[in-house]
């Protein structure tokens, strides 16, 4: 009886035990179709029909699988692996073969209109089930059409369309490559975000092999507009060059390899040290040969040098230009340039703006400058300066126009000369020049030279006015027109025309000329003024005698003498002249009361003495004819005239006046 218990419990607990394990394999199963299906429910139909669909993939392990993705989204993704499986904490896995090229694993993502956004190639990618985020991982690289982003791990988010890296990768193109610690790109915009240092590598120019280094902080690609900025203590090096900024931005073609611009921003410094022939953004153009100059400033001003210095609050260049454009480069917000020579000499720009064009050989062709410019050349102690609101050159013709009004004239400091003016123009190939508008000079003590002394103390500066001004360096000829003034101290001189002979000292005034001197008589503690106008002056430097002709007048006090010709000769010691011969026409000299006409006059500045000959006649205002045919002496100190008859007795009479 009791045997028959204990069996039948026996039984009893072997049917509970199978129906709790048939029971609990049922859940089992059934929680694993669940969320098999829960899994496939996400995987629409493939787009390509030759591929197969994910959703017929079981989830151990596959071998040399492709499949494609279709996010559900603006994607669809491309995969090719190797192998394909899941780890116990429900994420997926794709390998390739080896770090390889063609055996990693490959994913390609489109649009839907079949555009390329990017494609990767990688060692391993991790993926979760919802392909919202992706894991690349081992070599690998992403691939961005026209530009490759290489590292150890990236990461893609579906939400962003953004894939980062926060380990170091380098990157290439067609025009540039480098490295940086961090690196994102926005699928969305297409731009590519490169932080915590970086370094590129450029070749802007098809026929130099020297790369372009740049450094900075970061730096933003837009790959759709192909532009870029650098921030961030940026620094630049090609060749023997060097480079800094704050800031650097750059642009290449959109429809060809090739950079369209560069710009630098914030504490421009680059110091260019190119070879000849060389490609840079250094100024080239030719300079004379100073052993052939018949001036002595000339290529003292020269915008070729193998080293220049270069600091701006902005630079542009554009290697390229545009397709009818020529190439160019441009500073703003206060520009300096010096430009080195072999020869020790040097030019220096400065101007708020600066424009520079070029040729496709790279030699400058025209500039200009903008807002308080200037150049200055320097060599063996020499200098030249010249000054405007505004320059313009030409490299064709070598001329220079430095442009300004009255509030604000043009000027320039050279071979001992500081001039003035509204507008002038250097020819920097033969050292002509000439300037237009209010034209103020200075001319300063040359040693050894006679230049502008003519009438003047060369000891001393000499100052000049005109309507306009033009100098031709071959003769060394200065001219000066529009009613010129030259003055020094009390004395000056006036006329139409004034030219000047540097080389031999010669001088030539046409038009209403007005010369007026001081010199002190024998016996006297004053000077006296002396004016002589007329309708030429002629200077000849051998004799050193000045020539007035043409109603010509000589004013002394209350005495004057009138001619056709006045004639000076030079004096002696501190005597500017020794005596004043008029001729030509008829003399006539008027002191005091009396008038007197002869056919020549010798006039002794010394002595103080006039002696009138030839014809004379003396009238005298009150009794008319004094005298007749003989010679007159005027005595100016007392007065006085001495009559003397001409004829055998020689009679003599003095009369005062």
């Amino acid at each position: 009886m009791n045997a028959a218990m204990r069996n039948s419990r026996s039984k009893l607990r072997a049917k509970t035990a199978v129906r709790v394990f048939l029971i609990g394999f049922l859940v089992i199963l059934l929680g694993a179709v669940v969320v098999f299906l829960s899994r496939g429910t996400d995987r629409p139909a493939a787009v390509r029909p030759e591929a197969k669909l994910l959703t017929k993939q079981k989830v151990d392990v596959k071998d040399d699988i492709h499949f494609v993705k279709d996010t559900g989204g603006k994607t669809i993704l491309d995969v090719r692996a190797a192998r394909n499986y899941s780890d116990p904490d429900g994420i997926y896995h794709l390998t390739g073969t080896n770090d390889g090229p063609d055996g990693r694993v490959r994913i390609e993502s489109r649009g839907r209109d079949g555009r390329l956004k990017f494609g990767a190639a990688a060692t391993e990618v991790l993926y979760n089930a919802d392909w919202t985020r992706l894991v690349f991982q081992g070599e690998v690289e992403i691939h961005l059409d026209d530009l490759t982003v290489k590292g150890s791990s990236f990461v893609y988010q579906k939400g962003g369309e953004v894939i980062t890296t926060n380990v170091p990768a380098i990157f290439e193109s067609k025009r540039f490559s480098g490295d940086c610690r961090r690196a994102s790109y926005n699928l969305s915009d297409e731009q590519l975000f490169l932080e915590d240092g970086i370094k590129i590598v450029a070749t802007p120019w098809d026929s130099d092999p020297i790369p372009v280094i740049i450094t900075g902080k970061s730096m933003k690609y837009a790959r759709e507009f192909r532009t870029g900025d650098i921030r961030g203590d940026v620094k630049m090096v090609h060749g023997r060059s060097r480079g800094r900024s704050r800031d650097m931005f750059f642009a290449e073609f959109t429809d060809r390899p090739g950079f369209r611009f560069f710009e630098f921003q914030g504490g421009v410094v680059i110091d260019v040290d190119e070879q000849p022939g060389d490609r840079s953004a250094g100024l080239k153009a030719k300079r004379p040969n100073p052993a052939a100059v018949p001036s002595s400033d000339e290529g003292l001003i020269f915008f070729q040098g193998g080293r220049q210095h270069i600091e701006a609050g902005t630079v542009t260049f554009v290697p390229y230009g545009n397709e009818n454009g020529p190439h160019y480069a441009s500073l703003r917000d206060g520009g300096r340039i010096e430009i080195f020579d072999d020869a020790g000499g040097q030019t220096t720009l400065e101007a708020g703006e600066m424009l520079f064009l070029y040729n496709e050989g790279w030699e400058l062709q025209n500039f200009g400058l903008q807002g308080r410019a200037r150049i200055r050349g320097e060599a063996e102690g020499r200098m030249r300066l010249v000054e405007a609101p505004n320059f313009n050159f030409n490299s064709q013709d070598g001329i220079l126009l430095a442009g300004g009004n009255g509030a604000a004239p043009a000027r320039t400091i050279s071979g001992g000369r500081e001039m003035t003016a509204e507008s002038m123009l250097i020819n920097l190939k033969n050292d002509n020049f000439d300037a237009r508008g209010g034209v103020k000079i200075v001319s300063f003590p040359q040693s050894g030279e006679v230049r502008d002394a003519a009438l003047f103390d060369a000891g001393r500066p000499m100052f000049m006015t005109a309507g306009f001004t033009h100098y031709e360096a071959g003769p060394r000829r200065f001219r000066l027109g529009g009613r010129a003034r030259l003055w020094q101290g009390r004395e000056s001189l006036e006329g139409d025309d004034v030219t000047i002979f540097e080389e031999t000292g010669d001088l030539s005034v046409l038009g209403a000329v007005r010369s007026v001197f001081f010199q002190r008589p024998k016996e006297k503690d004053e000077d006296q003024r002396v004016e002589i106008t007329g309708d030429r002056l002629d200077r000849t430097s051998k004799k050193g005698s000045v020539i007035f002709q043409g109603s010509c007048s000589l004013a002394i006090g209350e005495m004057v003498m009138k001619a056709g010709r006045l004639m000076l000769e030079p004096g002696e010691g501190k005597e500017k002249y020794r005596r004043i011969l008029a001729d030509q026409q008829r003399v006539i000299i008027i002191q005091g009361p009396n008038n007197a006409q002869g056919d020549r006059a010798d006039y002794d500045l010394a002595e103080n003495v006039i002696v009138l000959t030839g014809n004379t006649v003396l009238e005298d205002n009150t009794k008319g004819v004094v005298h007749k045919d003989g010679k007159l002496t005027f005595h100016r100190d007392d007065g006085k005239i001495l009559i003397e008859n001409k004829d055998t007795e020689r009679s003599t009479t003095i009369i005062k006046s």
